[in-house]
């Protein structure tokens, strides 16, 4: 084969020094028959099942209106209303700041707690609008709630 003009053994693969003879492959790999592999393979396949969850639901132990079941309770709602509600708000483990952090939602978020932690159906406008018309009814049924349930 002839060499072109100005080639030079050399330069082949863009550097002086380089032998084109050291990238021949000499041998070849075994047949896939003599190779040794030991591949394990596991197929873990889980079996469906078929599982119904059954949620208890729950109501108030004590109504709404049902502030003459514990009087003490009811009149420190009525008369000292925000230590009734600080009182409460450490009763559901919860800060004491909480009704002067969030004086206009105070009850409706520990309502919420209850309610969720009971499951007791219901939802944020039952909440709000027992919190915001009855606030001293919905502070002692909590209170009592939280009594009853033996929650704390």
């Amino acid at each position: 084969m002839d060499q072109p003009t100005g080639y030079s053994p050399g330069y082949a693969y863009g550097y002086e020094g380089h032998d084109p003879q050291q990238n021949v492959i000499t041998t070849q790999p075994p047949p896939m028959s003599q190779m040794q592999h030991s591949t394990n393979v596991v197929v873990v396949q889980q079996q469906p099942t078929n599982t119904t969850i059954i949620q208890q639901t729950n109501e108030w132990t004590t109504g709404l209106c049902g502030c003459f079941e514990d009087c003490a309770d009811c009149a420190a709602a009525w008369f000292c209303c925000w230590c009734h509600r600080c009182y409460l708000s450490v009763k559901l483990k919860e800060s004491c700041c909480l009704p002067v952090c969030c004086c206009c939602c105070d009850l409706m978020i520990l309502r919420m707690k209850i309610r969720t932690m009971r499951n007791i159906p219901g939802g944020a406008i039952s909440d709000c609008c027992a919190t915001s018309f009855c606030g001293f009814c919905a502070a002692t049924q909590m209170s009592r709630e939280w009594d009853n349930s033996n929650m704390g």
